[in-house]
């Protein structure tokens, strides 16, 4: 860039033309370079966000708990560590279980296949949170 600028103001002087519009050619130039450069950081973050994400998810790590986790106590906090359990879905558990023990159950949930009850819990991730659960 620093030849082209010689070489406008070599132009410039030889013409006669003013270092004014030298200067703003210039500066038009460096603005292009300036909006090309900001595009390619831009698109390379971009790419760069969108392979990492997608690596995450082929990557899952599983969940390793210390123990089993009672459903039928356990808070939302304890409850989003089990897999396939987002915020959502921990505190749709916990307001089941409320509403069960305001029914006057002791128990709301007595064995797995309960959480089914759970709008968004299927068969699968049932069978994915079986061997996280205890039922006391």
């Amino acid at each position: 860039m620093g030849f082209l600028n010689l070489g406008c103001l070599a132009l410039a002087i030889e013409n006669q033309t003013g270092l004014d519009e030298v200067d703003e050619l210039g500066r038009r130039r460096a603005q292009g370079w300036a909006f090309v450069l900001a595009a390619a950081v831009g698109l390379a973050l971009a790419v760069g966000f969108a392979c990492h994400t997608a690596a995450g998810r082929r990557a899952a790590h599983p969940v390793v708990l210390d123990g089993r986790i009672n459903v039928n106590e356990a808070p939302v906090a304890s409850l989003v560590r089990l897999p396939g359990i987002g915020y959502s879905r921990a505190k749709a558990i916990v307001t089941y279980r409320e509403q069960a023990l305001r029914q006057g159950r002791t128990q709301p949930f007595e064995k797995p296949q309960d959480l089914e009850n759970i709008v968004g819990i299927g068969p699968k991730t049932v069978e994915a949170l079986a061997e996280h659960l205890r039922f006391e």
